[in-house]
């Protein structure tokens, strides 16, 4: 009964709430309220997302709160509260990452705030304080121990014992030298904006952790440093924000309160890649995807500015960016989400993969490239047009992705673009890979499966030699669209593939000039089925429609 009866006598926004209890002949079953996240334990060591700076002093802070008011309760009463088994599996986690200390059955009331000795030691004994163990004196700083080790294990999301590793010796070494420091701390959290308050942090844990128990600071005080660290970091992002937001003045800013709401806690259910890509759906049953962001800190204005540019950009076959958060340590961009597959996912499919949606592919991929290299857009190379990267949506509408790097032509020669320097020339050879690159696509919309092994190189040597042979470059295409009525066509699309993957950049012929030749044979076929009597309606007719298959 004595932890009911500490139990009902915390009442705090970081403590888990007793709701009732029943008593049976040998037991006791205890009520309280459901914290949805589970334990930090968990959170740190098995379910593996990442978690930015900000979280995790939120978490330290709601915890060092929840301590400080129970270490407390002596003031308005004769007895404060010491938990006596801090640790990270008794701090639960609600649906916004709020802390809650949980597991009250070793915590003891300390009749007015003095000391206690017991010779029965009980709790997890890694994160019990060596003094209390030693001596059995319990008192509130054997908590602000346990604290400690908790603070460590937030920020390296290392256990404080793993085989004969120890954390706290690791620590105690590293904590002096900036570059052990860095290689302790979880990545995640580490990069150069965040390092001098890590270095704060360890202080601070370095603190709770010392074995002269009168030199270890109170709950309280330890409250109070956390809160100081956390709004010097804000106010530090905050500045470091502020030239980014007019940047990206014309798309929405999320928060990351908001985007925990999006991607439902940032749910294994929403995870698409590593630990980095998110989807999730806005109040308004818009689907999107939530990408995080990794970079060194030389390639950050790279970064930002990269995709400050994509956000000018503006067309019905290219991803469409649709916000951003700025307050992590690292931003996050959130994407329209209208694909059930990638090209890549349908050429390597089994299903029916008809010649009319082939073209309708070819044709806007083609118009899609070409506004990018037009001067509506200042002339943006994409350099990465390949298969994987163009999504394809319900109707079978292209949309080109992966945006990591844009290259943008300047108005004037020199000038740094995407932050770093680079010439015009160079932008013009990267528009002029897009050409190349576009030639690969076409062989492979049109051409027969790759082999196993082949390359890109193979498949232009082959497609090359067919040509030069009568007869034979019928099969190099796809056996399922090789009809009578098409082999003019599909002869027309191979050999402007061939012309845009020539060695030689200058002999390309630009995208403008292939959309157009494109437009020209599907118009040509258009006519040549009516005069036919055919009634054929090209895929990218506004009559026309398709059922999608779902790939595995």
């Amino acid at each position: 009964m004595e932890e009911v009866d500490i139990h009902s006598k915390i009442n705090h926004k970081n403590a888990v709430k007793l709701l009732g209890y029943c008593i049976g002949e040998s037991t006791l079953t205890m009520v309280s309220e459901y914290i949805p996240r589970g334990n930090l334990e968990d959170i740190l060591h098995k379910v593996g997302y990442s978690i930015t700076l900000d979280t995790i002093l939120g978490i330290a802070i709601g915890c060092a709160e929840a301590l400080s008011y129970m270490h407390s309760m002596h003031l308005s009463s004769d007895n404060l509260v010491c938990h006596g088994d801090i640790k990270p599996a008794n701090i639960l986690l609600d649906a916004n990452l709020t802390a809650k200390v949980s597991d009250f059955g070793l915590s003891r009331l300390l009749s007015g705030g003095i000391t206690q000795y017991t010779a029965y030691v009980k709790g997890s004994l890694d994160y019990v304080d060596p003094i209390h163990i030693q001596s059995g004196l319990l008192t509130p700083k054997s908590d602000v121990y346990s604290f400690g080790i908790v603070i460590l294990e937030l920020i390296t999301r290392r256990r404080v014992k793993e085989g004969k590793f120890s954390l706290i010796e690791a620590f105690r070494k590293a904590y002096t030298k900036w570059s052990m420091l860095r290689e302790l701390v979880d990545a995640d959290i580490a990069k150069e904006g965040n390092m001098n308050a890590l270095v704060e942090i360890g202080n601070l844990a370095m603190d709770c952790l010392t074995l002269n128990i009168d030199k270890r600071p109170k709950i309280n005080d330890v409250a109070v440093r956390l809160q100081t660290l956390w709004n010097d970091l804000r106010r530090g992002r905050d500045s470091r924000h502020s030239a980014m937001l007019e940047k990206f003045s014309n798309v929405r800013m999320f928060t990351m309160e908001h985007l925990r709401q999006v991607t439902k806690g940032w749910s294994s259910r929403f995870h698409i890649y590593r630990n980095t890509v998110y989807k999730g759906t806005l109040d308004d049953n818009t689907a999107v995807v939530v990408y995080l962001t990794h970079f060194a800190k030389s390639d950050k204005e790279v970064v930002i500015n990269t995709w400050m540019l994509q956000s000018q950009i503006v067309h019905k076959n290219i991803i469409k960016l649709l916000g951003c958060c700025l307050e992590a340590d690292t931003p996050f961009f959130v994407y329209e989400c209208p694909a059930k597959c990638s090209l890549s996912d349908i050429l390597n499919g089994e299903e029916d993969f008809p010649l009319d949606l082939r073209v309708k592919i070819a044709v806007e991929t083609a118009d899609a490239l070409e506004y990018l290299h037009s001067s509506a857009v200042g002339i943006t190379a994409h350099d990465l047009v390949e298969p994987r990267n163009l999504l394809i949506d319900d109707n079978f509408m292209p949309k080109i992705t992966s945006f990591s790097w844009v290259w943008r032509l300047a108005k004037q020669t020199g000038l740094p673009v995407n932050g770093i320097q680079i010439d015009n020339d160079e932008v013009l050879s990267k528009a002029q890979r897009d050409v190349y690159e576009f030639g690969i696509l076409l062989l492979e919309l049109f051409g027969r499966k790759k082999r196993y092994g082949e390359t890109n190189l193979d498949i232009i040597l082959q497609f090359t030699k067919a040509y030069e042979i009568d007869n034979s470059r019928m099969v190099m295409f796809h056996k399922n669209i090789t009809v009578e009525g098409d082999i003019t066509v599909l002869e027309e699309i191979g050999r402007l593939a061939l012309k845009c993957a020539v060695s030689k950049a200058e002999e390309r012929p630009k995208i403008p000039e292939v959309a157009q030749h494109l437009r020209m044979l599907i118009r040509r076929r258009w006519k040549v089925s009516m005069t036919q009597g055919a009634t054929w309606i090209p895929a990218f007719h506004p009559k026309a429609s398709f059922t999608f298959i779902q790939l595995p």
